[in-house]
């Protein structure tokens, strides 16, 4: 099979792969196997999104007042997961300038040197 549009044929380039995808394109729902590879479906994807009708829908779609709750909350879980991280390397930081965690790391450091010299010969 070739593609429809730029006559590439490598089943691989396909979306969704004629092959390789069966199992999961049947869970995804999609019955039809597009005559089309990758790039071309991306190319036809990105001038779809360039309409102004599709535009409009879309712009009135994310201005729906559930849309926008669930986009805050996902942007609020977000921002939580940042400040815990900003949080943890900021206690770790901290953490490792003490006197005795640097000791401990030095004890290590000079012990696997030694082990490693040991197995080497």
């Amino acid at each position: 099979m070739e593609c429809s549009i730029c006559n590439e044929n490598d089943v691989n380039a396909f979306y969704p792969s004629e092959i390789n995808n069966y199992h999961e394109r049947k869970k995804k729902g999609l019955k039809i196997w597009r005559p089309y590879c990758r790039s071309c479906r991306a190319e036809y994807q990105r001038e779809y999104l360039k309409r102004p009708e599709v535009k409009k829908r879309r712009r009135e779609y994310h201005q729906r007042p559930e849309v926008k709750a669930k986009n805050r909350e996902c942007q609020r879980k977000y921002d939580e997961r940042i400040r815990k991280k900003k949080r943890r390397n900021e206690y770790l930081r901290r953490y490792n300038q003490r006197s005795e965690v640097k000791a401990k790391r030095h004890e290590r450091y000079l012990r696997n040197k030694e082990e490693q010299k040991n197995v080497t010969g």
